[in-house]
Protein backbone atom coordinates (compact mmCIF):
# COMPACT_ATOMS: atom_id res chain seq x y z
CA UNK A 1 0.00 0.00 0.00
CA UNK A 2 2.71 2.43 0.87
CA UNK A 3 4.65 1.97 -2.14
CA UNK A 4 1.66 2.17 -4.08
CA UNK A 5 1.15 5.23 -2.71
CA UNK A 6 4.36 6.23 -3.04
CA UNK A 7 4.36 5.29 -6.90
CA UNK A 8 0.82 7.69 -7.27
CA UNK A 9 2.95 10.61 -5.56
CA UNK A 10 5.44 10.38 -8.09
CA UNK A 11 3.15 9.86 -10.80
CA UNK A 12 1.42 13.03 -9.77
CA UNK A 13 5.04 15.43 -9.54
CA UNK A 14 5.87 14.07 -12.67
CA UNK A 15 2.63 15.17 -14.19
CA UNK A 16 3.33 18.96 -12.50
CA UNK A 17 6.65 19.24 -14.14
CA UNK A 18 5.39 18.96 -17.52
CA UNK A 19 2.38 21.19 -16.87
CA UNK A 20 5.14 23.77 -16.58
CA UNK A 21 6.03 25.53 -19.53
CA UNK A 22 9.32 25.92 -18.49
CA UNK A 23 9.95 22.24 -18.42
CA UNK A 24 8.00 21.46 -21.61
CA UNK A 25 10.56 23.70 -23.77
CA UNK A 26 13.32 21.68 -22.10
CA UNK A 27 12.02 18.46 -23.22
CA UNK A 28 11.19 19.40 -26.98
CA UNK A 29 14.85 19.85 -26.99
CA UNK A 30 15.03 15.63 -26.11
CA UNK A 31 15.81 12.90 -28.20
CA UNK A 32 12.67 10.43 -26.69
CA UNK A 33 10.18 9.75 -29.68
CA UNK A 34 7.16 9.95 -27.76
CA UNK A 35 7.82 13.21 -25.55
CA UNK A 36 7.79 15.16 -29.34
CA UNK A 37 5.12 13.38 -30.50
CA UNK A 38 3.20 14.70 -27.37
CA UNK A 39 4.80 18.01 -27.48
CA UNK A 40 3.62 18.58 -30.83
CA UNK A 41 0.50 18.87 -29.94
CA UNK A 42 1.12 21.47 -27.28
CA UNK A 43 -0.41 24.25 -27.12
CA UNK A 44 2.01 26.57 -26.65
CA UNK A 45 3.92 27.99 -29.78
CA UNK A 46 7.72 28.06 -27.70
CA UNK A 47 7.25 24.14 -27.26
CA UNK A 48 5.87 23.36 -30.95
CA UNK A 49 8.47 25.60 -32.38
CA UNK A 50 11.20 24.02 -30.05
CA UNK A 51 9.84 20.51 -31.44
CA UNK A 52 9.84 21.57 -35.06
CA UNK A 53 14.20 22.18 -35.83
CA UNK A 54 14.95 18.98 -33.28
CA UNK A 55 16.99 16.36 -35.40
CA UNK A 56 15.27 13.82 -33.55
CA UNK A 57 11.40 14.75 -34.10
CA UNK A 58 9.72 11.72 -36.33
CA UNK A 59 9.34 12.69 -39.97
CA UNK A 60 5.24 11.87 -39.14
CA UNK A 61 5.68 15.04 -36.51
CA UNK A 62 6.95 17.47 -39.10
CA UNK A 63 4.74 16.86 -41.81
CA UNK A 64 2.09 17.56 -38.93
CA UNK A 65 4.24 21.03 -38.23
CA UNK A 66 4.87 21.73 -41.46
CA UNK A 67 0.91 22.65 -41.60
CA UNK A 68 1.18 24.72 -38.39
CA UNK A 69 -0.80 27.63 -37.68
CA UNK A 70 2.09 29.88 -36.71
CA UNK A 71 5.01 30.66 -39.33
CA UNK A 72 7.56 30.59 -36.59
CA UNK A 73 6.85 26.60 -36.49
CA UNK A 74 7.03 26.08 -39.59
CA UNK A 75 9.84 28.07 -40.20
CA UNK A 76 11.54 25.54 -37.47
CA UNK A 77 10.58 22.71 -39.88
CA UNK A 78 12.27 23.89 -42.83
CA UNK A 79 15.37 24.59 -40.35
CA UNK A 80 15.24 20.79 -39.78
CA UNK A 81 17.98 19.06 -41.48
CA UNK A 82 15.68 16.19 -41.69
CA UNK A 83 12.68 17.34 -43.44
CA UNK A 84 11.75 15.21 -46.43
CA UNK A 85 11.97 17.19 -49.35
CA UNK A 86 8.22 16.62 -50.12
CA UNK A 87 7.59 18.79 -46.94
CA UNK A 88 10.20 21.25 -48.24
CA UNK A 89 8.69 21.92 -51.69
CA UNK A 90 5.27 22.93 -49.72
CA UNK A 91 7.24 25.09 -47.32
CA UNK A 92 8.85 26.45 -50.45
CA UNK A 93 5.60 27.97 -51.00
CA UNK A 94 4.89 29.66 -47.79
CA UNK A 95 3.43 33.45 -47.67
CA UNK A 96 6.45 33.88 -44.92
CA UNK A 97 9.55 34.85 -45.86
CA UNK A 98 11.21 33.47 -43.10
CA UNK A 99 9.84 30.24 -43.74
CA UNK A 100 11.16 30.24 -47.71
CA UNK A 101 14.54 31.56 -46.20
CA UNK A 102 14.95 27.96 -44.50
CA UNK A 103 14.31 25.98 -47.23
CA UNK A 104 16.86 27.84 -48.99
CA UNK A 105 19.59 27.37 -46.30
CA UNK A 106 18.06 24.41 -45.68
CA UNK A 107 21.00 21.19 -46.97
CA UNK A 108 18.39 19.14 -48.17
CA UNK A 109 16.90 21.49 -50.55
CA UNK A 110 17.10 19.76 -53.83
CA UNK A 111 18.60 21.54 -56.65
CA UNK A 112 15.19 21.80 -58.76
CA UNK A 113 13.60 23.77 -55.81
CA UNK A 114 17.10 26.05 -55.65
CA UNK A 115 16.39 26.87 -58.60
CA UNK A 116 12.77 27.96 -58.20
CA UNK A 117 13.61 29.39 -55.30
CA UNK A 118 16.54 31.91 -56.96
CA UNK A 119 13.27 33.49 -58.43
CA UNK A 120 12.02 34.68 -55.58
CA UNK A 121 11.27 38.33 -54.85
CA UNK A 122 12.41 38.68 -51.91
CA UNK A 123 16.95 39.22 -52.00
CA UNK A 124 17.46 37.79 -49.11
CA UNK A 125 16.14 34.31 -50.51
CA UNK A 126 17.66 34.75 -53.34
CA UNK A 127 21.06 35.23 -51.22
CA UNK A 128 20.61 31.83 -49.41
CA UNK A 129 20.10 30.06 -52.40
CA UNK A 130 23.70 31.61 -53.65
CA UNK A 131 24.96 30.64 -51.08
CA UNK A 132 23.73 27.25 -50.30
CA UNK A 133 26.45 24.34 -51.25
CA UNK A 134 23.74 22.14 -53.83
CA UNK A 135 22.88 25.18 -56.60
CA UNK A 136 23.42 24.55 -59.50
CA UNK A 137 26.43 26.20 -61.41
CA UNK A 138 23.86 27.08 -64.02
CA UNK A 139 21.41 29.34 -61.23
CA UNK A 140 24.73 30.50 -59.80
CA UNK A 141 25.69 31.73 -63.24
CA UNK A 142 22.33 33.66 -63.18
CA UNK A 143 22.51 35.14 -59.90
CA UNK A 144 26.01 36.56 -60.79
CA UNK A 145 24.07 38.68 -62.83
CA UNK A 146 21.54 39.55 -59.92
CA UNK A 147 20.73 43.23 -59.25
CA UNK A 148 21.32 43.17 -55.41
CA UNK A 149 24.93 43.30 -54.70
CA UNK A 150 24.46 40.97 -51.82
CA UNK A 151 23.16 38.58 -53.66
CA UNK A 152 26.16 38.75 -55.79
CA UNK A 153 28.53 38.54 -52.67
CA UNK A 154 27.24 35.14 -51.69
CA UNK A 155 27.75 34.02 -54.99
CA UNK A 156 31.43 35.20 -54.87
CA UNK A 157 31.94 33.12 -51.66
CA UNK A 158 30.35 30.05 -52.86
CA UNK A 159 32.88 27.20 -53.09
CA UNK A 160 31.11 25.94 -56.15
CA UNK A 161 30.97 29.08 -58.28
CA UNK A 162 32.82 28.18 -61.47
CA UNK A 163 36.49 30.68 -62.46
CA UNK A 164 34.87 31.79 -65.85
CA UNK A 165 31.68 33.68 -63.53
CA UNK A 166 34.54 34.70 -60.71
CA UNK A 167 36.45 36.35 -63.23
CA UNK A 168 32.95 38.62 -64.25
CA UNK A 169 32.37 39.04 -60.68
CA UNK A 170 36.17 40.06 -60.13
CA UNK A 171 35.26 43.53 -62.25
CA UNK A 172 31.98 43.35 -60.34
CA UNK A 173 31.27 47.69 -59.30
CA UNK A 174 30.67 46.70 -55.66
CA UNK A 175 34.09 46.35 -53.36
CA UNK A 176 32.35 43.47 -51.39
CA UNK A 177 32.14 41.32 -54.22
CA UNK A 178 35.43 41.85 -55.01
CA UNK A 179 36.52 41.35 -51.43
CA UNK A 180 34.61 37.77 -51.31
CA UNK A 181 36.23 36.61 -55.11
CA UNK A 182 39.47 37.37 -53.18
CA UNK A 183 38.87 34.95 -50.87
CA UNK A 184 37.20 32.00 -53.19
CA UNK A 185 39.50 29.49 -53.65
CA UNK A 186 38.37 28.85 -57.27
CA UNK A 187 39.63 32.18 -58.71
CA UNK A 188 42.21 31.82 -61.69
CA UNK A 189 45.81 33.28 -61.57
CA UNK A 190 44.70 36.13 -63.97
CA UNK A 191 41.84 37.23 -61.26
CA UNK A 192 44.64 37.27 -58.50
CA UNK A 193 46.87 39.30 -60.65
CA UNK A 194 43.77 41.85 -61.47
CA UNK A 195 42.71 42.38 -57.99
CA UNK A 196 46.36 42.48 -56.64
CA UNK A 197 45.68 46.34 -58.63
CA UNK A 198 42.62 46.79 -56.45
CA UNK A 199 42.16 50.68 -55.16
CA UNK A 200 40.83 49.15 -51.96
CA UNK A 201 43.78 47.80 -49.87
CA UNK A 202 41.25 45.48 -48.01
CA UNK A 203 41.27 43.12 -51.48
CA UNK A 204 44.89 43.54 -52.00
CA UNK A 205 45.33 41.89 -48.63
CA UNK A 206 43.06 39.27 -49.10
CA UNK A 207 45.32 38.74 -52.60
CA UNK A 208 48.24 38.92 -50.57
CA UNK A 209 47.28 36.15 -48.01
CA UNK A 210 46.02 33.91 -50.61
CA UNK A 211 48.21 30.78 -50.79
CA UNK A 212 47.49 30.73 -55.19
CA UNK A 213 48.75 34.17 -55.83
CA UNK A 214 52.05 34.26 -57.98
CA UNK A 215 55.44 34.99 -56.20
CA UNK A 216 55.57 37.70 -59.03
CA UNK A 217 52.83 38.92 -57.61
CA UNK A 218 53.64 38.76 -54.00
CA UNK A 219 56.73 40.58 -55.08
CA UNK A 220 54.68 43.71 -56.47
CA UNK A 221 52.53 43.64 -52.98
CA UNK A 222 55.60 43.74 -50.91
CA UNK A 223 55.66 47.25 -52.09
CA UNK A 224 52.22 48.24 -51.32
CA UNK A 225 51.58 51.27 -49.53
CA UNK A 226 49.15 49.88 -47.03
CA UNK A 227 50.98 47.94 -43.98
CA UNK A 228 48.33 44.98 -43.86
CA UNK A 229 49.12 44.24 -47.60
CA UNK A 230 52.98 43.96 -46.75
CA UNK A 231 51.78 42.13 -43.76
CA UNK A 232 49.71 39.46 -45.86
CA UNK A 233 52.44 39.07 -47.96
CA UNK A 234 55.30 38.69 -45.22
CA UNK A 235 52.25 35.57 -43.77
CA UNK A 236 52.10 34.03 -47.10
CA UNK A 237 53.94 30.44 -46.96
CA UNK A 238 55.02 30.89 -50.71
CA UNK A 239 56.64 34.22 -50.41
CA UNK A 240 59.98 34.05 -52.02
CA UNK A 241 63.19 34.35 -49.59
CA UNK A 242 64.42 37.56 -51.73
CA UNK A 243 60.62 39.05 -50.73
CA UNK A 244 60.94 38.09 -47.30
CA UNK A 245 64.18 39.22 -46.39
CA UNK A 246 63.49 42.60 -48.02
CA UNK A 247 60.11 42.98 -45.42
CA UNK A 248 62.17 42.00 -42.75
CA UNK A 249 63.70 45.63 -42.94
CA UNK A 250 59.90 47.47 -43.32
CA UNK A 251 59.23 49.90 -41.47
CA UNK A 252 56.39 48.54 -39.25
CA UNK A 253 57.55 46.41 -36.26
CA UNK A 254 54.02 43.94 -37.01
CA UNK A 255 55.40 43.43 -40.94
CA UNK A 256 58.70 42.38 -39.45
CA UNK A 257 57.49 40.67 -36.28
CA UNK A 258 55.60 38.57 -39.46
CA UNK A 259 58.21 37.81 -41.18
CA UNK A 260 59.95 36.55 -38.03
CA UNK A 261 57.46 34.45 -37.47
CA UNK A 262 57.58 33.00 -40.82
CA UNK A 263 60.72 32.34 -40.63
CA UNK A 264 60.91 30.63 -37.72
CA UNK A 265 58.42 28.03 -38.85
CA UNK A 266 60.92 26.75 -41.77
CA UNK A 267 63.63 26.60 -39.43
Amino acid sequence: MEKENKKMKKSRIDEGRMNSIETRIMLAESDIKEVLEALADDSCIDVRKRVAPNPNTPISVLEKLAQDEEWCVREGVARNPNTPISVLKKLAQDEYDWVRRHVARNPNTPASLLERLAGDEDWTIRCEVGRNPNTPISVLERLAKDKNCLVRKEVAENRNTPASVLERLAEDKDRYVRKAVASNSNKSISVLERLAEDKYSDIREKVAINRNTPASVLERLAEDDNYLVRMGVAENPNTPVVVLEKLAKDEMGCVRKAVAKRISKTI
